[in-house]
């Protein structure tokens, strides 16, 4: 089977691509374990709305670290910048069965989430050097199936781990095993053979708030990039607007069990993700980001329009549909957000496209959330928040298909992809 699996990218890339496999089946359990925590924390901890919104709020946040990231991609190995955040997210992840408060387990997820998202920005620049651009998205389309298959498995066993924990939280035995893995993945990660000569490495003099703004300056002229990311901000906005408030109201409003709650939250998105990723990859290698992402935003419209209604006529049914349509896209929704970028980028300014992708997603991740909980509770907008979410995803579709009819292609200055005498081993 692995060597069929293979064979999905041309022979020079597949040991890069065999060592990614096993990265991703810690970073599966490790992905599916964000909406699992937002279930711990309201149905097993007892947290107030404000600690969802944390919650929410710091896999979007977490991507404000990528300009350093990005700033040490320059000087560094990229592969140590994967490896060590990795092993210190599993040291986090191992203490969780020492918790016993929702305060507690707040704030030690937290600090997993901001060591272990902004790694995402150098995996992205990592695909661009091992992988042709020809079976890019396909390549990531596997690697990501492999982890959403991990994580629709962690969802089920976790969602059974939450609703038995009564005396004793036999769920935290998923964040040790999550823990372990991605130590395992962390080595493999090391392990990835990289071109003789990363392209996008370059020793600099300058520090790193001059070239903050000298790329600022470069990426200023880029008009077409800028309206991508605006486009993108406006849907992805939506998206971490109202997310974490599917808990909230299903567990509140409908009175929902924990197995209903997590079958809408964790695992029918977690299933479809897994099935769905393979497909979206092939779709996504013969179509523009934007084109991808004006599908995908068509999708989210419809998956909020049923959160909307199933909220405010207080129906568990248009709960499942939502859960459906956003399961199907949403594994080509994120490989449409690691690799889109990279179709405006010259491979020496893939890191720097990378960081301000990563980092305007770290912005809305950070603010959305908080925004919700400000509409829902504050103003009391109730369940209408998942409506404006809608408009939202709305206005990215429409800029999307602007974009679409525009479009003048890729970079023509892209660099080839790097041939087999110029790999080399750690």
């Amino acid at each position: 089977m692995l060597a069929h699996l293979l064979r999905v990218v041309p022979f020079r890339s597949r040991p890069a691509f065999q060592f990614h496999l096993v990265y991703n089946v810690g970073r599966g359990v490790f992905g599916a374990l964000l909406p699992l925590s937002l279930v711990i924390l309201k149905g097993n901890l007892n947290a107030p709305l404000w600690h969802l919104s944390v919650m929410g709020s710091i896999w979007g946040g977490a991507g404000l670290l990528s300009p350093l990231f990005a700033y040490l991609c320059r000087r560094l190995d990229p592969r140590l910048l994967v490896v060590w955040p990795n092993v210190a997210t599993g040291l986090c992840m191992i203490v969780v069965p020492l918790l016993n408060s929702a305060a507690s387990f707040l704030i030690v997820l937290v600090a997993a989430f901001l060591l272990g998202f902004p790694t995402r920005v150098v995996e992205m620049s990592v695909y661009r050097l091992v992988f042709p651009p020809s079976h890019l998205a396909r390549a990531v389309g596997w690697m990501k199936s492999m982890s959403f298959v991990v994580a629709a498995l962690t969802g089920c066993l976790g969602t059974y781990l939450i609703d038995v924990s009564n005396g004793f939280p036999w769920y935290s035995l998923l964040f040790v095993l999550c823990g372990v893995l991605l130590f395992f993945g962390a080595r493999d990660y090391g392990r990835i053979p990289l071109p003789a000569s990363e392209a996008f490495r370059k020793e600099s003099s300058l520090p790193i708030h001059a070239i903050f703004f000298e790329s600022l300056v470069r990426l200023s002229a880029d008009k077409r990039f800028l309206i991508f990311q605006v486009a993108f901000m406006a849907s992805g906005f939506a998206n971490h607007l109202s997310m974490f408030l599917i808990v909230e109201v299903m567990n509140e409003d409908l009175q929902t069990t924990v197995w209903i709650t997590g079958t809408v939250f964790v695992l029918i998105p977690q299933f479809l993700k897994a099935l769905m990723a393979p497909l979206w990859g092939l779709v996504l290698d013969r179509i523009t980001p934007m084109a991808g992402r004006a599908i995908f935003s068509g999708f989210m419209m419809a998956a909020y329009g049923m959160f909307c209604y199933g909220g405010l006529t207080g129906q568990i049914a248009p709960f499942f549909l939502g859960s459906f349509l956003q399961g199907i896209s949403q594994s080509g929704n994120q490989i449409n957000w690691e690799t889109g970028s990279l179709y405006f980028a010259r491979r020496d300014q893939v890191p720097l496209y990378n960081s301000v992708h990563v980092t305007l997603t770290g912005l809305r991740g950070l603010i959305a959330p908080f925004v919700g909980l400000l509409l829902f509770e504050n103003l009391g907008w109730g369940s209408w928040v998942f409506g404006s979410s809608v408009v939202l995803s709305a206005v990215g579709m429409i800029f999307m298909i602007y974009l679409v009819q525009t479009d003048s292609g890729p970079r023509e200055d892209s660099l080839p992809s790097p041939a087999v005498s110029s790999v080399k081993t750690k």
